[in-house]
Order: C-alpha cells, then sequence, then structure tokens
C-alpha cells in the first residue's frame, strides 16, 4: 500500500452494516482506492493493470464474468458524473453483487448545487454530463431499487455520522451508502 488511506474511504469504512469481503472499485483510474480495500478486490477503468487487479470495462460492454455475481460492496468515486445514464448503469451494476440483501453500494460526487465557484469550482468541469445535489443523487439511487442506508457528506471525517448527514446537503462531496 502506498500512503494512507484516502479520506473519503477511511469516512466510508464507518458507515454500520458495511459487509466485508471482496470490493469492486468502478472507474478505479491508476488504483488510488483500490489498494486500501480487502485482498482480492478488483477494479474497473478503461485502462487494464493486471499488477494492480484492475479489469478493462467501459460503458458499451457489460460488467466481466469475474465480477457477475462476485462481489459485496462496489465503490463508485466520482463516476456517476461522467455516466450518459445513471439510472441504467445503477441497476445493471446490481448484477455484480454477491449477496444482494448483503451488499452495498457506495456512491460519492461532487455536490454541484451550492459551490461552483472557488475550490469547488471542478463540479462543472466539462466532462461531468450529470450535475446531482444530495436530493437527486438519493431520489436516482432509489429509483434505481436501492435502500439508502446513509446519505451526506464525507467532507466532515472527524464528525459522528449523524452530523454528516446533517451537513451532507453543504459539503463539497456527496456519498450514498445503500
Amino acid at each position: 500500500m502506498d500512503g494512507q488511506i484516502p479520506r473519503r474511504l477511511k469516512f466510508a469504512l464507518r458507515i454500520p452494516g458495511l459487509p466485508q469481503g471482496k470490493w469492486l472499485d468502478v472507474g478505479a483510474g491508476v488504483g488510488h482506492y483500490l489498494q486500501f480495500m480487502p485482498t482480492g478486490s478488483l477494479g474497473l477503468d478503461i485502462k487494464e493493470d493486471n499488477s494492480k487487479n484492475i479489469l478493462y470495462w467501459n460503458f458499451s460492454e457489460g460488467f466481466p464474468k469475474k465480477v457477475l455475481d462476485a462481489i459485496d460492496v462496489v465503490w463508485c468515486s466520482n463516476l456517476i458524473e461522467h455516466v450518459l445514464d445513471p439510472h441504467k448503469f445503477l441497476i445493471d451494476l446490481r448484477g455484480v453483487f454477491s449477496a444482494h440483501e448483503q451488499s452495498m453500494l457506495l456512491l460519492a460526487c461532487p455536490n454541484s448545487t451550492l459551490f461552483k465557484k472557488g475550490p469547488w469550482r471542478g463540479t462543472l468541469a466539462s466532462d461531468h454530463v450529470n450535475f446531482f445535489n444530495l436530493t437527486t443523487l438519493k431520489l436516482t439511487v432509489e429509483f434505481a431499487g436501492y435502500k439508502i442506508v446513509f446519505a451526506g457528506s464525507p467532507s466532515f471525517p472527524h464528525l459522528p455520522l449523524w452530523i454528516s448527514r446533517i451537513l451532507g446537503p453543504f459539503g463539497p462531496t456527496l456519498l450514498i451508502a445503500a
């Protein structure tokens, strides 16, 4: 492992009911988060890297057979805002879970409601095709058939989870656990 566990992932690990087992990092990039996930976890990205357990995948193809019905926790950080059809993506993603009732989706994205200038100007980046606030992200996840167990912001990592829920609409990053 290289460095300290990223703050967003460290926050997500505090969510009650988080299953033990294999994780899938969808949109893994260079494996920044994947290296801190349990042994046997996999990443998906448009650039395959076998040395980091990152498989090739893009939105126009189904999920690789290796991940179907094999995953306990799905991690999607800074991905959903790039997805052309987030509803279909979330429905299709259900096929990777090993035990659907005990599995969990962790979904993080920029909050595009309040912060459009200064350090939060990236929420309106040119390659973002969807823009979420906490309410619209929750609805998108629920309409895809998930039951939300946490909705808030990981931007307040040292505060209790209940405060992160309350402050969720005001944080630069949103996090849903479902």
